[in-house]
């Protein structure tokens, strides 16, 4: 049986290490995972628009100037979002399943 999800046609390699070593590895990696899973605070229009699932800029700034998503304007072109807010918008406007 093979187990190579990336290429089937190539057995797969089997590495053995020792649980010391494993756990070793397990520990460097541990603050590197952590890292990549903390949410920014601010988010750019793109990457808000990606959290909201929606493409159109104009239904983020309606959201925007309705008060519904906090918002920091760096520069007159440069707006950033707060994340807590757009997961706040969501929570709020989710539906509970039967």
């Amino acid at each position: 049986m093979n187990f190579n999800f990336n290429d089937p046609n190539k057995p797969i390699q089997i590495i053995q290490i020792d649980t010391l070593s494993l756990f070793e590895i397990i520990k460097q990696l541990k603050p590197l995972l952590s890292e990549k899973t903390t949410p920014k605070k601010w988010l750019t229009l793109k990457e808000a628009k990606t959290l909201l699932g929606i493409k159109s800029s104009t239904t983020i700034l309606k959201l925007k100037n309705e008060g519904k998503l906090r918002y920091c304007n760096l520069t007159s072109k440069k707006i950033l979002y707060d994340y807590d807010s757009i997961m706040e918008y969501l929570k709020s406007n989710a539906e509970d399943t039967f």
